[in-house]
């Protein structure tokens, strides 16, 4: 028998872990945190469309998942984790949404419209 075949087998996860350390190595800070909210804001997308759907919501609205999950990955970097975040957040928009169709507004208590993803005035 040959002495490599006494050794334990090698871990799934070494592979995956050696790429990800050389594309954290390859990556300035600032694509990498790009990258961390992409990564966040995707994930979040698909676990909040997939919970509105087995809750009986046909077509989530693209506004709420939106303002969501910018929302998640604004709490994430402030160091909430992912979970937690998603139920603040989801509290959060739903309260701006309440009250803007009660107070026949946007939500965002003035006049102008809620910022966009980049900031500026959302389109209406």
């Amino acid at each position: 028998m040959s002495p490599l075949a006494k050794l334990p087998a090698r871990p799934w996860f070494l592979p995956l872990a050696g790429a990800t350390c050389l594309v954290t190595l390859a990556v300035p800070p600032s694509q990498a945190q790009a990258i961390r909210d992409r990564i966040i804001r995707n994930q979040c997308e698909a676990k909040l469309k997939a919970d509105l759907v087995s809750k009986g919501v046909t077509q989530p609205p693209p506004a709420f998942v939106q303002q969501v999950c910018d929302c998640v990955v604004q709490n994430v970097n402030a160091g909430a984790t992912i979970d937690a975040a998603k139920e603040t957040c989801k509290a959060e928009v739903r309260a701006r949404i309440k009250g803007a169709i009660e107070g026949g507004g946007n939500g965002s208590g003035g006049t102008a419209p809620a910022p966009g993803p980049t900031g500026a005035p959302a389109a209406q």
